[in-house]
């Protein structure tokens, strides 16, 4: 029987290893590995991405950007 997935996956899996270290060290599947990394990644562009990943609505935001790299 397999061990029910915890909370330490996720931090797990944010720590930048492979889904083959993944895969040998949570001893599931690579696409178990894979289906848990969209998952997070769903959570986190749904639940950051309007408050730092907002695109500018406007001219003048987009200039105020341009400035900033000039």
């Amino acid at each position: 029987m397999r061990n029910i997935l915890s909370i330490r996956h996720p931090r797990y899996a944010a720590s930048g290893c492979s889904f083959k270290d993944l895969h040998y060290t949570y001893r599931v599947g690579v696409s178990t590995v894979s289906n848990i990394i969209k998952e997070i990644s769903r959570c986190i562009w749904n639940n950051l991405s309007e408050k730092f990943m907002r695109l500018p609505i406007s001219v003048d935001e987009w200039e105020q950007i341009a400035r900033k790299h000039i």
